[in-house]
């Protein structure tokens, strides 16, 4: 079509939430409304039409999330009350959000990059709250394995960044550092190796935002 229509509004304005097409819908969750939201509300987009969804299990804020194609399973990562990153999954059939275990040692990270490829989940940089530093942990979730690895960190440490995996690469994109980065870097999921591509034409951060696009990759 190559243009733009407008949709039903969300039935609760926020900012700061999830936002992912799985499962036939475009699914918001979490986020912030004069305070963090438990709310999950999904758009039929085909009749434009909103309906909600199983609530969080908590008030979430800084929200991403992220769809692993292969095991049909919805991955939201966000900041609670306390400060403190959550880690939640919900599974197609299900009938309620369940927890999920973050990174070994890296629990205290926040404001995270997501991303997936059919069967891995990738959690990039963010910040250690207590330290106030940005971090270039990457970590990868094999949901065949059932296991956490550690990847080479992102070359460039940063958070709020967008993420997303094709043909065989993570490409992470903007973020804040000191203030907004343009910064653009891939990793070679075949060689285990990061490169630097062109800068972005301006520097963006998103909060804790995830894109996720189609790949043949693992």
């Amino acid at each position: 079509m190559g243009s733009w229509q407008s949709l039903a509004p969300m039935p609760t304005a926020r900012s700061h939430c999830a936002a992912v097409v799985a499962f036939d819908k475009l699914l918001v969750a979490g986020g912030q409304d004069h305070g963090p939201l438990n709310l999950v509300e999904a758009l039929d987009i085909g009749e434009s039409r909103w309906s909600e969804w199983a609530p969080l299990p908590e008030h979430l804020s800084d929200c991403g999330a992220v769809l692993v194609q292969d095991f049909a399973t919805l991955v939201l990562v966000g900041c609670g009350p306390d400060g403190k990153t959550r880690f939640l999954t919900w599974r197609q059939g299900a009938a309620a959000w369940a927890p999920f275990s973050p990174p070994p040692g890296r629990e205290s990270r926040t404001l995270p990059a997501l991303a997936a490829t059919n069967r891995c989940l990738f959690v990039i940089g963010g910040m250690l709250p207590h330290e106030d530093a940005d971090v270039g942990f990457v970590d990868v979730f094999n949901f065949a394995e059932g296991s956490w690895r550690a990847l080479p960190n992102l070359p460039r440490p940063r958070r709020q960044a967008l993420a997303a995996c094709a043909q065989g690469k993570v490409y992470v994109l903007g973020g804040l550092a000191a203030g907004p980065v343009e910064y653009v870097d891939c990793f070679d999921l075949r060689r285990s190796e990061w490169s630097q591509l062109p800068d972005l034409p301006d520097a963006f951060a998103a909060n804790a935002a995830a894109v996720s696009v189609r790949s043949a990759g693992p």
